[in-house]
């Protein structure tokens, strides 16, 4: 899905974004371990990963996410894109 299909028809994103600091472990076929990295802000159709190393959009990943209350959340999904400038 590209950034302008995550668009409402105002131009504006379909669903609101909340800054987060969450720990993030990230498989993906790609690398040869599994990556942590930070959630820097998420909303109901997806979240923004720092990370040096992007999958490619399309990649199959698994999102372990360490939760405030120290509970884990695993949760599979597919990268959709990446900001302009990024790769």
């Amino acid at each position: 899905m590209s950034d302008s299909q995550s668009r409402g028809p105002d131009g504006g994103r379909q669903h609101p974004r909340y800054d987060v600091d969450w720990r993030v472990t990230l498989k993906c076929p790609d690398w040869h371990h599994a990556g942590r990295v930070a959630a820097s802000n998420a909303s109901r159709q997806g979240m923004f990963l720092l990370t040096s190393r992007p999958p490619k959009v399309g990649t199959s990943v698994e999102l372990t996410i360490l939760l405030p209350n120290g509970q884990e959340l695993t949760l599979r999904g597919r990268v959709l894109a990446w900001p302009h400038g990024v790769m």
